[in-house]
């Protein structure tokens, strides 16, 4: 269980604190005990399953299965860490992950941390994630968030970050990040005006009622929020089991560490690590000229009351270190002192600890100290002439202060970024000249032979999404502005679905794609008729009008489903590939289309499998809408009111030639065509079939692809009606195999020479179209 740092009577479980994020009273959750895990350091184990192991002792009631290991298959060296020797110091490398920074090790778990605890809560709503940075946070989270899945998860992300405050790439890497659930803004401020911003949002009632009224909430990727510190608890252990393992260290042998911070999480991780029975000597806390911990630390005062510093170490440029409260609770068990302490520094601007109280910060273990920008520059540049070792302007800070730090024990700098987070100042560091920031990274590479990182390459080369720069005291306004006007893009592909013997049983999705275009004003919860605006391009003008099936489809599927909300202004615009009524699956796309706007502005979270019932309430039966939502082959049938779909395996390289006639052939038509009764030979042949045709598929086998396509119910009583049949047939020749597709009048081809199939059709008057099979279905972006 967990309690706020100023209230021990406000206490929540572990999935509460961590979707919760900040306690209502402003505090910060802190466990109320912490379990002994000295014997992880015991045997060597790989990182994610140390990290497990850590995550379980915090949260007993969240199961993981490989979702950890996942998350950290995507750092480039083996074991996620690298511990390096380097003249008689050690250094932890933390900056192998994704957006090469440290916060990658906590940014990656926490979205699996916030989703485990939302299922574990049955909380269905949509979490707001509010993040300030100061630079390496804001890119991490934005990478482990944006690759949530929004239609599953419900979880969209907002970052706030200094304009002017950080480097030139942190920049880019926000700046360019892609994600339909991302919203990013830099602010007229320093960082800890947008960390202030970001807790007075969470303060806010009037805010969070609004948003409540959409069934958003608020949670946090700062380390003020307990899921996003525990995980770092685990390259605390890893680097000791590493020291260990080379013999470095004996069992039990303590280590110091010395730790560059500005909001204190990285060195609290350190903190919690010792009191879980890893043998830690001193954490050496490790400032930049924004030394206001250094002078907490030897005067017992914290003094926010000074101009911050601009400094070549942009992530340490802080003056209000958040995590230092949980420290202070952890020292002094005392939540009465601890909430007046923060009280003091919110209105004087500073706090000054009673002598008993700095006496007990004293025995923590932790010493501070400080280094100036020159110094680091200098020691960057001493390192790589003497060892060939390329450090950041952070780890360069941590460097010359444990240069200082006298100590018995063995020391392990924690390097927090790559040096080509940095390039401008490491270059400068070491006396190179160069061009501009991307010239900085190719001059640093060349000199030093150290490869940029693959992710800071690219992202030179991305293009520039968000570039808004707001004042801070307009934050909140923003928020809501963007949680209530959205723009988002619906791909849906074409389904063509009656294959052969099939006949409303099989549907495969094929890449032609309808793409929905929406603008969304204002959402309201008192239902006002909204202002729709309707632009379709390659559709049929009598469908652009409010009797579209799109629009319609969506107000069927919002008031199934109970959404309150409704747009006062709705702009859609439809560009079209799919030719309408010719049997490819215009309608369902369209409906697939409409019921996935209404889910989406729900303002909830939702499956493809809640999408495919409520389209297939409106389409009648399952075989087009359930390609259509989740892509590939699939075979679909209905039971009373439900839908149920499951996915064939087909072969990667299946080619269907669509041969589309200028002539429509109605659903109604094909129905009027086909007898009310047929054969029982012929039904019979017509299952044999079937069941031979997805063998077919199965197996990769056109010539009995060709014989399953064989239909003696529909096909055979609505080729005659088709004007266009005997002719495309006629052309088709020796082909594998062909169909009607739906309800006609496209006919599609299967050959594994479709070259020879669209040669054969050349110059004649049908729209010839080449087309593979679209794995993934409906998408919004």
């Amino acid at each position: 269980m967990y309690h706020s740092t100023r209230d021990q009577q406000h206490v929540v479980s572990g999935a509460q604190a961590i979707l919760q994020g900040i306690a209502d009273d402003g505090g910060l959750f802190v466990p109320e005990k912490f379990e002994n895990l000295s014997d992880l350091i015991q045997e060597r184990s790989p990182y994610h399953k140390l990290c497990e192991r850590i995550l379980e002792s915090f949260f007993p009631q969240l199961s993981f299965g490989e979702e950890i290991k996942e998350a950290y298959d995507r750092f480039a060296v083996p074991d996620a860490a690298r511990v390096s020797s380097v003249q008689d110091l050690f250094v932890l490398e933390l900056y192998h992950g994704p957006t090469a920074a440290f916060k990658d090790f906590a940014l990656q778990i926490l979205p699996i941390l916030i989703k485990k605890s939302k299922q574990q809560l049955g909380n269905d709503k949509r979490t707001l994630i509010l993040t300030a940075t100061s630079g390496d946070t804001g890119k991490a989270a934005l990478e482990g968030f944006a690759n949530v899945d929004g239609v599953d998860s419900g979880i969209d992300i907002a970052v706030l970050y200094p304009s002017e405050g950080v480097s030139h790439v942190q920049k880019r890497q926000m700046m360019t990040q892609e994600g339909k659930n991302v919203q990013v803004f830099g602010i007229e401020g320093d960082f800890d005006a947008a960390q202030r911003a970001v807790k007075q949002a969470f303060l806010n009632e009037g805010l969070k009622r609004d948003l409540e009224k959409w069934g958003i909430e608020f949670s946090s990727a700062n380390s003020i929020n307990i899921g996003r510190l525990v995980p770092q608890i685990a390259y605390y252990f890893y680097s000791y089991q590493d020291l260990l393992q080379k013999a470095v260290i004996v069992q039990g042998e303590a280590v110091d560490f010395c730790v560059p911070t500005g909001n204190f999480g990285d060195i609290l991780a350190g903190y919690y690590a010792k009191q879980m029975g890893l043998p830690i000597g001193n954490l050496i806390c490790a400032s930049n000229e924004n030394k206001v911990l250094k002078e907490f630390f030897e005067t017992g005062i914290y003094d926010r009351r000074r101009a911050l510093i601009l400094t070549s170490s942009p992530s340490m440029d802080i003056v209000v270190s958040s995590n230092l409260e949980r420290f202070l609770f952890h020292c002094l068990k005392d939540t009465r002192a601890v909430r007046d302490y923060m009280r003091q520094l919110e209105e004087n601007g500073f706090y000054q600890l009673s002598e008993e109280h700095f006496e007990k910060v004293k025995r923590s273990g932790i010493v501070a100290d400080y280094s100036k920008s020159p110094q680091a520059h200098q020691a960057i540049r001493e390192l790589l002439e003497e060892s060939g070792y390329l450090m950041d302007t952070h780890t360069a800070i941590a460097w010359n202060v444990a240069r200082k730090k006298k100590s018995k024990n063995k020391m392990v700098v924690l390097s927090t970024a790559s040096a080509y987070k940095f390039a401008p100042d490491v270059a400068r560091a070491i006396g190179l000249e160069f061009s501009d920031e991307e010239n900085a990274m190719e001059v640093l590479s060349e000199h030093t032979g150290v490869e940029i990182p693959q992710n800071l390459k690219k992202v030179m080369k991305q293009q520039v999404i968000h570039q808004e720069v707001i004042q801070v005291e307009d934050f909140a306004e923003r928020l809501l502005s963007c949680q209530s006007n959205r723009r988002m893009s619906i791909r849906v592909p074409a389904t063509s679905a009656n294959m052969g013997p099939g006949f409303d049983v099989l549907g495969v999705a094929v890449c032609l794609f309808a793409e929905f275009e929406v603008e969304v004003k204002e959402l309201s919860s008192d239902r006002p008729p909204e202002d729709i605006r309707l632009e379709l391009f390659g559709v049929e003008p009598e469908f652009q009008n409010k009797e579209n099936l799109f629009y319609k489809s969506y107000r069927y599927a919002a008031e199934r489903i109970g959404s309150s909300l409704v747009p006062k202004t709705l702009t859609i615009k439809v560009h079209s590939e799919i030719p309408v009524s010719r049997g490819l699956g215009s309608s369902s796309a369209f409906i697939v289309g409409g019921v996935m706007l209404a889910f989406e502005l729900s303002k909830r979270p939702y499956t493809k499998a809640e999408v495919l019932e409520v389209a297939n309430a409106i389409e009648g039966h399952p075989d087009n809408v359930a390609p259509a939502i989740f892509g590939g082959l699939r075979a679909s049938m209905q039971e009373g009111e439900r839908a149920y779909s499951m996915p064939l395996p087909i072969f990667d390289d299946l080619h269907f030639v669509a041969i589309v006639p200028e002539e429509r052939f109605s659903t109604q038509k094909a129905r009027e065509v086909l007898p009310k009764e047929v054969p029982f030979r012929d039904a019979v042949f017509n299952l044999s079939r079937l069941a031979m045709l997805i063998a077919g598929f199965c197996n990769r086998d056109y010539s009995m692809l060709r014989l399953s396509l064989e239909d003696r119910l529909h096909q055979a009583f609505r080729l005659p009606h088709m004007p266009h049949s005997e002719d495309i047939l006629q052309r088709a020749g020796d082909a594998q195999g062909y169909y009607v597709s739906g309800a006609g009048s496209t006919i599609m081809i299967l050959d594994e020479s479709y070259e020879k199939v669209q040669n054969q059709f050349e110059g004649c008057s049908y729209k010839v179209l080449h087309l593979k099979v679209d794995p993934d279905g409906a998408k919004i972006k």
